[in-house]
């Protein structure tokens, strides 16, 4: 499910999230860091720039998970903005998956 919430996104921020299903496996996704890294970079911005709260909503799904997966993996000062709304939803969604 999350590949796929990652396609529409990628189509509509037009940019790879470097992440692909691994075939055979739906549970499982191979991440490129590097690309990974960017797309969330731009994500975080087209999340803080908008004022549309189902756009935001919307967002959120694929923004959060990916933020606490870049910082477990020591990416999180690249992607993290001091923003208190996503410090927020970034910390609840860490707690969330403390057991994955």
């Amino acid at each position: 499910m999350y590949a796929a919430y990652l396609a529409a996104i990628e189509h509509q921020l037009n940019v790879s999230a470097g992440a692909a299903a691994v075939e055979g496996d739906p549970d499982d996704i191979q991440i490129a860091s590097e690309a990974f890294v960017a797309f969330v970079i731009k994500l975080g911005q087209r999340y803080s720039e908008s004022n549309h709260g189902i756009f935001r909503r919307q967002l959120s799904p694929v923004l959060f998970p990916a933020v606490v997966m870049l910082q477990r993996a020591g990416h999180g000062a690249a992607v993290f903005k001091d923003d208190p709304d996503q410090r927020d939803q970034i910390a609840a969604c860490d707690a969330s998956m403390a057991s994955i």
